[in-house]
This record gives structure tokens, C-alpha cells and sequence, in this order.
């Protein structure tokens, strides 16, 4: 018997042809469904294409002392302010220390006119915020953001994430990630008083 053929199987090479079909048609289906995939899934938004635009507006449900506030804060009252936007979340293992920059970054540049909002995505649970501010010492309202819907017109795709808005309401700066308070700080120093 002659190496790579079947007992019994008569080889006239239609089989082997078959066969070599068959990989082949697999393959192209293959090539298709990825291309498909690349095509149908949408892009990762990127916060850093807004830097030099209009920071988007919001209206968020805020929680302090364990209770939800009664009035939404808005990102268009804090117009004539210059604006930190801090986003992240108690799970979050790099977000304690992204909160703390934020809340050094307060303590030396809230005189000045700075405004730290500090928005948890996705909206946890109002006496979880209050545990984890507590834990951080944070005094000012703490943004529920449910569903993550405004960290993701932010473009947020990891947390922490830093957004400087100026008095006039345009993005000027965009860190991910664990950032110091020294850097915040020196962004922020042009936009105060």
C-alpha cells in the first residue's frame, strides 16, 4: 500500500482535490467572517480627541454623606470655572490614588477657582460611594454616572481618567491612567486665577 492513501479507497486524485477544496473554501470563510468583525466593531472612542474642543455637557445625580443630592450637577454651571473631571469607581485598584492626586490637586487650587468633579462610572450603589469617600476624605458630591453613559461620550476607556476643561468649557488636557498631582497641577495652573 502506497504511503498516505486509505484501505479500500480507490485514489483517482478527485478525492485529494475534495479535500484540498474543502481547506481552501475553509479558509476564505475564515478570512471573510474576520474581516466582517473588524468592520462591524465600532472603535474604541478615544478621550484625547477632544482636546481643544467643547468639553460635551452633562447633568448627573450626585451622592454625598450616604444621600443623593436633590438638584443634578451640571458641567455648563461650572461655565467661567476651570473644570477636573475625574472619573473612575471603588473596584477600580488605580483609581484610589487617581481620586487622591484629585484631592491634593483641591487642596491647593480650589482658592484659585479650580472645580474638581469627580464622577463615579458606572453609578455604584450610594452608600458604596460613601464607604469609598470616606476612605479617601473626600468632601465635595461624588457624580453618579449610570451605565457609564457620560464617560463614554468622554471617550473613557480606562480608569482613572483626567479631563481639564477651561473657563470656557474646551477640553485642555486628557491623562488615563495613574497621574500625579504635581502634573494636574501644572496643567491646570494657566486656567486659574
Amino acid at each position: 500500500m502506497a504511503a498516505g492513501t486509505v484501505p479500500g479507497v480507490r485514489d483517482d486524485g478527485k478525492l485529494r482535490r475534495a479535500l484540498w477544496l474543502a481547506v481552501l473554501a475553509a479558509a476564505v470563510l475564515a478570512v471573510i467572517l474576520a474581516a466582517l468583525v473588524r468592520v462591524t466593531t465600532p472603535a474604541p472612542l478615544d478621550a484625547t480627541r477632544l482636546a481643544g474642543r467643547p468639553a460635551p455637557l452633562f447633568s448627573l445625580r450626585a451622592e454625598r454623606d450616604g444621600q443623593l443630592l436633590p438638584n443634578p450637577i451640571s458641567l455648563s454651571a461650572q461655565r467661567g470655572h476651570p473644570v477636573l473631571l475625574v472619573f473612575g469607581y471603588s473596584l477600580c485598584a488605580h483609581c484610589l490614588n487617581g481620586f487622591q492626586a484629585a484631592r491634593e490637586v483641591a487642596v491647593s487650587a480650589a482658592s484659585r477657582g479650580l472645580v474638581i468633579l469627580s464622577v463615579d462610572s458606572p453609578a455604584e450603589d450610594a452608600a458604596i460611594i460613601d464607604a469609598y469617600a470616606q476612605r479617601l476624605g473626600l468632601g465635595a458630591p461624588i457624580l453618579l454616572d449610570p451605565g457609564s453613559a457620560v464617560a463614554a461620550r468622554y471617550g473613557i476607556a480606562a480608569y482613572p481618567a483626567f479631563i481639564l476643561v477651561d473657563r470656557a468649557g474646551v477640553v485642555r488636557g486628557v491623562w488615563s491612567g495613574e497621574v500625579s498631582a504635581s502634573t494636574l497641577e501644572t496643567a491646570a495652573a494657566p486656567l486659574l486665577r
